[in-house]
């Protein structure tokens, strides 16, 4: 299939029920526990999907929703989860419009790459980035935290703030920044009967 024509069958960048790669939806596969049994971190930015020129909310707590029913999903199949927010904001160059917590601004912090271009949405400096000890500060920790993941299954480690893993759905992620800032859970639990009833017609099909 060529890649225009996977575009259009997609919808415009959607995964592709292959038969192969992607055998099914994938909610199903999660739904009946086939998904891969692997540990994971998984979360989402205080400001993901939100932007500046057009607000809304409702984006951010989907991805909420969605990172959480990850969790959810992978501790049923007694997989260990850590689920998380970050809310850094980064600098910003004078006069540049308020970003956030942009989507993927956590990629540069994650990675040590501070002083590397940025992926869009996220429009901080690297320069000030570089210059501002906060933002090496959260760099250091946050990294520090995917590195200890990497090596033990668990992101816990001397000098870094306690990090539980997921049991329950209506307590708080783990905030990776300063910014105490999350939907509640009653706002992602209204989520919930949307998706029973998008399961209900996957599953009668």
């Amino acid at each position: 299939m060529s890649t225009d024509e996977a575009r259009r069958v997609s919808g415009g960048g959607q995964p592709v029920i292959d038969g192969w790669i992607i055998p099914e939806d994938l909610s199903l596969t999660f739904a009946n526990g086939k998904q891969n049994p692997v540990d994971v971190i998984v979360g989402f930015n205080k400001d993901d999907l939100v932007l500046s020129t057009s607000p809304n909310p409702r984006a951010r707590n989907v991805m909420a929703w969605h990172m959480r029913l990850f969790a959810e999903k992978q501790t049923q199949i007694c997989k260990k989860a850590f689920f998380y927010t970050f809310t850094h904001e980064g600098p910003l160059e004078p006069g540049a419009p308020r970003q956030g917590a942009a989507h993927a601004s956590e990629i540069a912090y994650v990675f040590q790459n501070l002083d590397k271009p940025r992926i869009i949405p996220d429009r901080t400096s690297p320069k000030l980035a570089m210059e501002s000890a906060k933002d090496v500060e959260v760099a250091d920790m946050i990294s520090s935290y995917w590195v200890n993941f990497a090596k033990t299954g668990d992101p816990n480690g001397k000098g870094l703030a306690q990090w539980p893993v997921f049991k329950d759905r209506n307590a708080p992620p783990h905030v990776i920044g300063d910014i105490k800032e999350y939907p509640a859970a009653d706002v992602l639990n209204a989520f919930d009967a949307e998706y029973a009833t998008q399961m209900a017609a996957l599953t009668s099909k």
